[in-house]
């Protein structure tokens, strides 16, 4: 079967509808993290400081699928990326694991879980003294046909007089 260049879709109208689609859940992503921490939040000034910080993680996810032309991404790049937003605490955190590439539908819920992780350790974690240290490790368990990705986070949260 042959097609005549009239009887294909214009790329155009592909890329807008692919647009149109990944709008539409990120906006049904928008919703649900903003109705959420209004549920969860103590507080307005909280709830807004809260998702401001989220947004920013469904930014950072959103500018790198574009940069990458919505490409599997690494996830050792996607661990870095997060905690380059607390540079503070890089000699406290690392991250170790096989090398996973993650399917660009998965990065923008993984980043928002990650940006949790981190925020976590940070406020009431390992990370909210001055010795605390975060290690972050993954490993892929099944087989080819359903591999399944597991995250560990080991916190140890030290005094800095034990150190």
């Amino acid at each position: 079967m042959s097609f005549e260049v009239s009887d294909q879709i214009p790329w155009s109208d592909v890329t807008a509808a692919e647009l149109n689609h990944r709008l539409r859940n990120l906006l049904m992503v928008v919703r649900v993290l903003v109705s959420r921490t209004l549920d969860t939040a103590d507080n307005l000034l909280d709830a807004q400081h809260i998702i401001g910080e989220r947004l920013d993680a469904v930014a950072r996810s959103a500018d790198l699928l574009m940069r990458t032309e919505w490409q599997p991404i690494d996830l050792m790049r996607l661990a870095k990326m997060d905690l380059a937003q607390a540079p503070s605490f890089e000699s406290r955190f690392t991250a170790d694991g096989p090398h996973v590439i993650i399917a660009p539908d998965a990065v923008l819920p993984l980043v928002l879980a990650l940006h949790e992780l981190e925020t976590n350790a940070i406020k009431y974690g390992a990370l909210s003294n001055s010795a605390g240290q975060v290690k972050l490790d993954w490993s892929v368990m099944g087989g080819e046909e359903a591999p399944v990705l597991r995250i560990d986070r080991k916190s140890t949260r030290l005094n800095s007089s034990h150190v």
